[in-house]
């Protein structure tokens, strides 16, 4: 978003990364035995799906208007795992992982922000004054 990447390479590591994550998740889908394992599967599709829509975005040139709000379903989506988290935490890396959940969804709602706010922002800097 900073036009530090070429839109080529970020297509690639985008279409990697959610390849590897979707491949991930559909592996542990099939060795799923309980709901827990489903929801943790559930919650990676979450990150393949957003990998894989900028990628998209970056070859079709959409504004990512779409993206943003998914994005604001994704944070949402993702703050009962963080205090689910937090709230059994019996050892110090269930703190980490319910604060990691809560530093994603914060993420996701900060790139909510930034792609919706900004198409805003453009519309009506583009109007003229009179």
């Amino acid at each position: 978003m900073s036009g530090r990447i070429s839109d080529r390479e970020i297509v690639v590591i985008n279409f990697a990364t959610a390849a590897i994550t979707a491949t991930v998740a559909a592996v542990s889908l099939v060795r799923a035995t309980t709901g827990d394992e489903i929801r943790s599967v559930a919650l990676t599709l979450l990150f393949s799906a957003t990998y894989l829509w900028v990628a998209v975005n970056r070859l079709n040139g959409a504004d990512g208007r779409g993206l943003g709000w998914f994005s604001l379903f994704v944070s949402l989506s993702v703050l009962p795992q963080a205090f689910l988290a937090l709230a059994s935490a019996a050892k110090f890396i269930d703190i980490w992982l319910g604060i990691c959940w809560l530093t994603w969804s914060g993420l996701w709602f900060m790139y909510f922000a930034t792609l919706t706010m900004k198409n805003r922002f453009k519309t009506k800097q583009q109007l003229p004054h009179s």
